[in-house]
């Protein structure tokens, strides 16, 4: 059988986001009156950090002797911070050995897998917890054998389900759970934050909203290709750029995150067209984003990628021609 995957892999997260602050301080008052639930669904828009919070609250519950938070010195902190703490387990979905992706789902084996070794005692006497993520993934098979153990819970273990859509999930699952929702953090906050982290949130400010995925591209060394897409998108609202060599420099194996990158810009764009009444920017937005919410599924058929961006290219040229005009 399949082993539940490790924790995530360093760094692992002592600290909690700045937005956190309320749910770290409502799991630290559970734990000190002993009504810390043995199943908690973290739920939240994607960006909002739950796998973050996840870590931080294991971290809190497992550190041997903790002062405000984890003292990072013990020798549980150690091995979370080495992503080798026998007490956590962390459960995703598998990658096929075949194709070297992810699998659709959390396979049943997998939650077999966890169910018994969340029986077995634990190595630091101080609980157990499994964390799955997403939980969405599960499909029926999985989540069926989870649900017996969400509702008689072997003793000293907890469950932490991270859900990106809680509504898609069984409503049986839900009711074994305590809710809590993880929000997105404000412009002013993530901005903060990412200052603090040394990153310089303007060449994205419409990823304002998700900081951790703008932290992402960061590291990635992304921020400057995304910079560079913003301006060449604008110069060609603006007919300072023909739109084919707006995506000129796109490779074709590029397609699939400027298309990604393309929608969240729609989505921002749209947003700050409504709060500066600019009807006629919106109209031009929205008929560009109907273009682009078609695009994955012809880039996963047979369609040319440079031809299907060059093609969006036109169709936006085409429909700020209205704003050059006026």
């Amino acid at each position: 059988m399949a082993e539940p995957a490790a924790p995530p892999p360093p760094p692992f997260a002592f600290a909690a986001l700045p937005w956190h602050a309320p749910l770290l301080a409502r799991w630290r008052d559970a734990s000190r009156q002993g009504t810390r639930p043995q199943a908690t669904l973290l739920a939240g828009p994607p960006g909002s950090g739950k796998a973050w919070l996840a870590q931080v609250l294991v971290a809190e519950a497992l550190c041997e002797r903790p002062v405000n938070g984890p003292c990072r010195q013990c020798s549980s902190c150690h091995k979370l911070a080495q992503g080798l703490h026998p007490d956590l387990l962390w459960l995703q979905r598998e990658v096929d050995e075949k194709t070297g992706r992810r699998r659709r789902d959390i396979q049943v084996v997998q939650v077999r897998r966890l169910i018994e070794r969340l029986h077995l005692s634990t190595h630091y006497a101080r609980g157990r917890f499994a964390v799955i993520e997403p939980v969405e993934a599960l499909n029926v098979t999985s989540t069926n054998a989870l649900l017996k153990t969400l509702e008689e819970p072997a003793a000293g273990t907890h469950l932490i389900l991270i859900s990106h859509r809680p509504q898609a999930l069984l409503a049986t699952l839900r009711s074994r759970c305590a809710i809590w929702r993880c929000p997105a953090p404000s412009p002013d906050q993530g901005r903060a934050w990412l200052l603090q982290q040394g990153i310089d949130p303007a060449p994205v400010p419409w990823a304002l909203a998700a900081p951790l995925h703008v932290k992402e591209w960061a590291d990635a060394e992304q921020l400057s290709v995304f910079a560079r897409w913003d301006d060449n998108w604008r110069a060609v609202a603006a007919g300072r750029m023909a739109p084919l060599a707006a995506v000129a420099e796109v490779g074709k194996d590029e397609a699939g995150a400027f298309v990604r990158w393309l929608t969240r810009w729609c989505h921002r764009s749209m947003t700050l067209a409504a709060e500066q009444d600019q009807p006629e920017r919106l109209r031009a937005l929205d008929a560009l984003l109907d273009d682009v919410m078609a695009a994955p599924a012809q880039l996963a058929g047979n369609v040319q990628p440079g031809l299907l961006l060059e093609s969006l290219a036109i169709g936006w040229w085409r429909a700020t021609l209205p704003l050059r005009r006026g």
